[in-house]
């Protein structure tokens, strides 16, 4: 797979545009160092379909599955299992006071604690985590990562609200 000389411009202005440009960059030289990495080529999926299985009174995934249904017919299953979550907050995302990328001057600094698993999963600013999963793909068995911030309502998950847990 060839990377092109030129990215589209995006239609974001300014700065926005810049780091979209970079990151463009940056996933097309990681998606050629991937065949480079794996004896099987990468191929195009038709189509792509999903099941969310989630924990109760939560907006966290207990299982996620992904089917990828190929161009020859083959339709590949993806799952993941949740083992354990990294509450993306101690990045600074979604935190009221040191949001992520936020400027607060040439040297700051604070330190937090908090139990996890968390008391609130619901509470706003707990909603984004990252789970270390189990990940299987036919006979392959290996570690994976799932993103997770679920806002609003979702008519398949059950989701009537901004923040209603899951039955």
């Amino acid at each position: 797979m060839a990377v092109p000389d030129e990215l589209p411009a995006p239609s974001a202005p300014g700065i926005i545009q810049e780091i979209v440009e970079q990151h463009a960059e940056e996933a097309a030289f990681l998606w050629c160092l991937r065949d480079r990495a794996t004896d099987d080529p990468a191929r195009a999926a038709r189509t792509v379909d999903y099941r969310i299985a989630w924990r109760p009174g939560t907006r966290r995934a207990r299982s996620f599955e992904v089917d990828l249904a190929m161009a020859g017919g083959e339709t590949l299953t993806l799952g993941l299992e949740p083992l354990l979550d990294f509450q993306m907050l101690g990045l600074g995302y979604l935190h009221p006071e040191w949001g992520h990328g936020l400027w607060k001057g040439e040297s700051a600094d604070a330190l937090e604690h908090w139990a996890v698993p968390v008391s609130e999963p619901l509470s706003p600013h707990y909603l984004h985590i990252q789970s270390l999963c189990r990940a299987e793909l036919g006979d392959r068995v290996g570690m994976g990562v799932l993103e997770q911030l679920v806002i609003g309502p979702h008519a398949p998950s059950g989701f009537k609200a901004m923040l209603d847990g899951a039955p």
